[in-house]
């Protein structure tokens, strides 16, 4: 599956259980790996290798909890033209009734430390992990649409396949999807991720959101952008993606 000129070196793939072990493979590890970026942030690369795999262990091993849990979810991968390479992964998640913001705050505190469990060894910065879910809720009951809705939750796109279309492409795929359903769709992204949605008909919703984290001996303040997609408003993505093909979350879309 395939786009026009932008994307054409990419595929578009539903993301099936096996590929939770190929994200751990060398080739989808050269050139920057697949950790979503949350984890990124509170758990450093130490310059480890080992300390480098067992981050990306985690964080492959929590979104296949959301693949094998979480009936919301649907996961697409985009893929190199001979299918050999994973360049980018994303999680959608539908919304029917409008987000739940109860049971999935439970969730997202839970992601890395799941039932109370010990943090993992190493540089993994819980507290820090768990002030940043707890801003992001805080803020979501603010602003996120209420009632159905498409958000997405996760994407990652290795370093080595980043501004060549990748990540568009998997945005896209949900635009259509909320375009199909004439549903608002939803999103968080950093501030320099941002052209990458507006491009994709997304637009900011009210300020940049600060994350000061120097208290955890890091001198960094970044900021995350609160950003909406609305069928009503929007003259979203001139780029339609095929997706009659595409299996996901236990469902066919059309």
């Amino acid at each position: 599956m395939t786009t026009s000129s932008q994307t054409q070196t990419f595929r578009l793939e539903p993301m099936t259980l096996i590929d939770f072990a190929e994200i751990l493979a060398p080739r989808n590890r050269r050139g920057g790996d697949l950790c979503t970026a949350p984890l990124e942030l509170c758990w450093p690369d130490s310059g480890s290798d080992d300390e480098v795999y067992r981050r990306l262990e985690y964080s492959t091993r929590q979104q296949k909890k959301f693949f094998t849990t979480d009936p919301t979810s649907h996961f697409v991968k985009v893929v190199t033209p001979d299918g050999s390479e994973i360049a980018c992964i994303g999680r959608w998640n539908y919304f029917p009734h409008g987000y739940d913001f109860v049971t999935h705050h439970v969730v997202s505190v839970t992601e890395f430390v799941p039932d109370g469990a010990r943090a993992p060894e190493g540089l993994f910065r819980l507290e820090l992990y768990r002030d940043i879910v707890e801003k992001m809720m805080g803020q979501r009951r603010e602003w996120m649409p209420k009632g159905p809705v498409w958000a997405l939750m996760a994407m990652v796109t290795r370093k080595c396949f980043r501004r060549k279309g990748a990540a568009s492409l998997l945005v896209r795929w949900g635009v259509e999807q909320a375009r199909r359903d004439g549903v608002p769709a939803c999103l968080e992204a950093s501030a320099a991720g941002k052209p990458v949605y507006e491009a994709c008909g997304f637009r900011q919703v009210g300020e940049l959101v600060p994350f000061d984290m120097r208290p955890y001996g890091t001198d960094l303040v970044f900021h995350i952008a609160k950003m909406a997609w609305c069928p009503e408003t929007s003259e979203g993505s001139r780029e339609v993606v095929r997706t009659d093909s595409v299996r996901l979350g236990g469902t066919m879309s059309s």
